[in-house]
C-alpha cells in the first residue's frame, strides 16, 4: 500500500485503496506522504482517528524518519470556544439561569488562563450553544474578540502547516466554499488523503446540501432580545415580535408536515414562514441600526439567516423539516450526489488517495467509485496478515421467522443463549435499531455468568472500559459501535449481528434516491441499497479481528442470508472463513482444542 501511495504522489494519480482493519494503513500512507515533502490534507470521519493521527501516528513517523514537517489539526467550529459569545451569555443581561451563567463564567476563566487551543471537551451538551459560534452568527474580523478567537488561531496555524488533519465535514465545507468563491477555510494542498472513505458520501450529504436548525434561530432571538433590552428599551414592538416568532417556531414543531407521504411544498411552506418573519424584523432593525454597533451586528446576522433559508428553499432535491424533543432542523440533500461530489473533489489539481477497510462489494470497488462519480479512478485492495480461515468462524443459525416478525427477538435470543453457554470471553452484540437493542437487553439481562453492558446506560467510553475490565461480558450497542469507537485494545471472542443493516426504505431521502435511480434505468436495490448494507455489515464484522493473535466467532443471525437471492452477496463480500448453520461443528474451534497446528478444511 505504501508503494501504491508513493506512486500516486509521484505520478499525481488519484487512487482508491482498500486495506483491512488493523493492517497499518495509516503508516502506509503517512510514510510516503512525509518522505515526498508534499503539502497535504488528511481527512477522517471520526474525531478519534483525527486525534490519533495528530497526537500519535504522525509524531511516530516523523521521529522514525527524522523529519520536522509542520503539522496542524483543524476541527469544526463547534469544537472551539468562542470567547465573545461565552462572555456575552455569561452576563446577567443574557437572561439565562444563574447556574448556566456561573458555568459559562468558569469556562471563560479557564480559557483565559490557558488559551492555547481553546478546544472543548467533556462539556455538557446543553452548554455548547452558549460557548460556540456558527457560520451564520460569527462576526469574523468585526468581532471585538477576534484576536482571542481559538477557531481563527487554529486556521492561522493550518495556513502555515505542511500537513493538516481535518474531518470530512470540514473538508467538504471548505470545498463548498471554494465553489461559491467564499474565503477558503483550508489552504490548497498537493495531496489529499481521505481515510475512512466509506463514509464520505454520508458526510457530503450533510455538507453539499443546506441546513439550519431551531437552536441557531433561538440563539439569534435570545441575543436580539438581550441587545434590545440593553440599548433600545423603547422598542417594545421588537420584543413583541421576538415572542411571536418563538411561538411560531413552537407551532412548527407541533404541526410539522409528515415524512410519509413526503410532499415537498408542505416543508417549503415552513421555510417561507420563517423567512417572512425574519424579513419583518430586518425592516425594523434597518431603521435603528445606526444607534449601536450591536444592532448593526443583529442586522447582519438576520440577513445571513435569511440567505441560508432562501438557499434551503431554492435547493433542488429533498427539502425537509425534521423535529425532535429539542426543536427542529431544516435540511436539503441533492438527489444526485455523485456529480456534486465529483465536482468538489476534482476541481483542483490535488492528488487524492481514498482509503478504508470497507470499500468493496464481492471484492469489487465499483459501488464506491460510482457513488462518488469516480468510475475512472483505479481501485486496489491491499492484502492482510489476518488469516480468517484459521482465526475466525462464521455462524449463520437457522431461524424460522424473519426480522419483521414479532417473535424474532425471542427466537434470536434462544440461538444467542446457546452460543453464550459455550462461549468464553467478551461478546459484542450489534443492532440495527435502538428498539431491537432494548428488546434484547430485557431478555439477556437474566443470563448467568455475564456482565451485561447496554448502550445508553453510561458514556460510551465508560462502557468500553467496563467491557475491557470484564472477562465475560456482553456489550449491546448500535450506531457508533459498528465503527468509530476504538475497540482495538479489547479482546473480543464473538461478534453477534441481529440483522442485515439495510437502511429504512421509508426514509424520504432513500425513497427519492431510489425513485430517481429506477427512473434512469438503474436498479436501486442492486446498486444502492444492497451495496450500502454490505459495507455496513463488513464494518460490524471487522470488529472481531483487530490483531493477528485475535480469534473468534461472527454470528450473523438474519435468516434472509438463507432465503433471499442476495444472501450470497453478503457472504461473498466477507473474508473467506469456514461457515456453519449449526453450533456443534464450532465447538472444537471455540474450545481451542485444535491449537496452532490446526489446518481448516475448505
Amino acid at each position: 500500500m505504501a508503494k501504491l501511495v508513493d506512486g500516486a504522489i509521484l505520478d499525481k494519480q488519484t487512487k482508491i485503496i482498500e486495506a483491512p482493519s488493523g493492517a497499518g494503513k495509516t503508516l502506509a500512507y503517512l510514510v510516503p506522504l512525509v518522505l515526498n515533502n508534499k503539502t497535504a490534507i488528511i481527512s477522517t470521519a471520526t474525531l478519534y482517528l483525527q486525534n490519533q493521527l495528530y497526537r500519535r501516528d504522525i509524531p511516530l513517523v516523523q521521529k522514525a524518519l527524522g523529519t520536522q514537517r509542520k503539522v496542524a489539526v483543524m476541527k469544526g467550529r463547534r469544537n472551539y470556544l468562542c470567547p465573545y459569545y461565552t462572555q456575552k451569555h455569561s452576563h446577567v443581561d443574557a437572561g439565562l439561569p444563574a447556574a448556566i451563567r456561573i458555568a459559562l463564567g468558569q469556562i471563560l476563566k479557564e480559557f483565559t488562563a490557558s488559551p492555547a487551543e481553546g478546544l472543548l471537551s467533556n462539556l455538557a451538551p446543553g452548554l455548547i450553544q452558549y460557548v460556540t459560534s456558527t457560520a451564520e452568527d460569527c462576526l469574523g474580523k468585526a468581532c471585538p474578540q477576534y484576536d482571542q478567537c481559538a477557531f481563527y488561531r487554529a486556521r492561522l496555524l493550518a495556513d502555515k502547516a505542511d500537513i493538516i488533519v481535518v474531518n470530512h465535514s470540514l473538508l467538504f465545507a471548505d470545498q463548498a466554499m471554494q465553489e461559491e468563491q467564499l474565503p477558503m477555510l483550508l489552504p490548497s494542498a498537493e495531496v489529499v488523503v481521505v481515510d475512512e472513505a466509506h463514509r464520505l458520501a454520508e458526510f457530503a450529504q450533510t455538507l453539499v446540501g443546506e441546513n439550519l436548525n431551531s437552536a441557531q434561530l433561538n440563539r439569534y432571538l435570545n441575543d436580539a432580545e438581550s441587545t434590545i433590552r440593553r440599548v433600545a428599551r423603547d422598542q417594545k414592538p421588537a420584543l413583541n415580535f421576538i415572542h411571536q416568532y418563538r411561538r411560531a417556531m413552537d407551532k412548527v414543531v407541533a404541526s410539522a408536515p409528515s415524512f410519509t407521504p413526503y410532499r415537498r411544498h408542505q416543508h417549503v411552506a415552513v421555510v417561507d414562514q420563517l423567512i417572512s418573519g425574519l424579513a419583518s424584523f430586518s425592516d425594523w432593525l434597518t431603521k435603528i441600526a445606526n444607534r449601536e454597533v450591536a444592532l448593526e451586528q443583529l442586522l447582519i446576522r438576520n440577513r445571513l439567516l435569511q440567505t441560508k433559508l432562501e438557499a434551503i428553499r431554492q435547493e433542488e432535491g429533498l427539502c425537509w423539516l425534521e423535529t425532535s424533543k429539542n426543536g427542529f432542523s431544516l435540511k436539503t440533500v441533492p438527489i444526485q450526489l455523485s456529480s456534486r461530489i465529483q465536482r468538489l473533489i476534482l476541481r483542483n489539481k490535488s492528488t487524492w488517495i481514498f482509503t478504508s477497510a470497507t470499500l468493496s462489494v464481492e471484492n469489487k470497488g465499483d459501488s464506491f467509485s460510482n457513488s462518488l462519480g469516480l468510475a475512472e479512478v483505479p481501485f486496489y485492495r491491499a492484502e492482510t496478515d489476518f488469516d480468517h480461515l484459521r482465526s475466525a468462524r462464521l455462524y449463520t443459525p437457522l431461524i424460522e421467522v424473519e426480522p419483521d416478525n414479532e417473535n424474532y427477538a425471542r427466537c434470536l435470543f434462544d440461538k444467542v443463549s446457546e452460543l453464550l453457554q459455550v462461549n468464553t470471553g467478551r461478546v459484542l452484540f450489534l443492532f440495527t435499531s435502538h428498539s431491537a437493542l432494548q428488546k434484547m437487553a430485557a431478555l439477556i439481562r437474566g443470563l448467568n455468568g455475564y456482565s451485561v453492558l447496554v448502550q445508553g446506560s453510561m458514556d460510551n467510553y465508560q462502557l468500553i472500559e467496563r467491557f475491557r475490565d470484564k472477562e465475560r461480558a456482553i456489550l449491546l450497542g448500535t450506531g457508533s459501535f459498528w465503527e468509530g469507537l476504538d475497540l482495538s485494545t479489547v479482546s473480543i471472542s464473538c461478534v453477534v449481528i441481529d440483522k442485515l443493516p439495510f437502511v429504512s426504505p421509508l426514509e424520504p431521502l432513500v425513497q427519492m434516491r431510489s425513485i430517481d435511480l429506477n427512473e434512469n434505468g438503474v436498479d436501486s436495490f442492486k446498486h444502492y441499497l444492497l451495496p450500502d448494507a454490505v459495507i455496513r455489515l463488513k464494518q460490524g464484522c471487522g470488529r472481531l479481528l483487530r490483531r493477528v493473535s485475535d480469534k473468534g466467532i461472527i454470528m450473523l443471525a438474519d435468516p434472509r442470508l438463507h432465503s433471499r437471492s442476495y444472501g450470497p452477496v453478503f457472504i461473498n463480500s466477507l473474508p473467506r472463513m469456514e461457515r456453519s448453520n449449526h453450533l456443534e461443528p464450532l465447538l472444537g474451534f471455540i474450545s481451542g482444542e485444535y491449537g496452532e497446528g490446526f489446518e481448516p478444511s475448505h
